[in-house]
């Protein structure tokens, strides 16, 4: 432990001994930065894509599917996820429709239980 402070203290006092006024000087220059316009909107561009890449990123983490925008629309799904709630951390409750039969599904670590069926019928005659 002691040998680990006198290493420690050696590599602070040679840092301090480099960075002396020699390096200062050089650092404080006061040059201007010749940096184009070309370059800038460029990186600009490149933060703008990545913020896009990670939105879309999150999207599927969150939801499971990436929804792309797309010209043409594709066939009518079967099976839709109606809604989820998280009942904790590894636990959710989902309602999903499929053919026009609603399920309620429990999601967890211990596996996937299917609860009931619903009609819509049966479910305005419910309310």
């Amino acid at each position: 432990m002691r040998h680990a402070r006198g290493i420690r203290a050696a590599c602070c006092v040679l840092a301090a001994g480099v960075a002396g006024p020699v390096g200062a000087q050089q650092l404080g220059g006061g040059q201007a930065a010749d940096v184009s316009v070309v370059r800038v909107i460029a990186v600009f561009v490149l933060c703008v894509m990545l913020a896009l890449a990670g939105a879309y990123a999150l999207r599927f983490r969150m939801t499971g599917r990436l929804d792309l925008p797309t010209l043409a629309q594709g066939a009518a799904r079967k099976l839709v996820l109606v809604e989820r709630l998280r009942l904790g951390p590894q636990h959710e409750l989902c309602l999903v429709a499929l053919e026009g039969r609603e399920f309620m599904v429990s999601v967890s670590p211990a596996g996937i239980a299917r609860f009931e069926a619903f009609d819509d019928a049966a479910g305005s005659a419910r309310s």
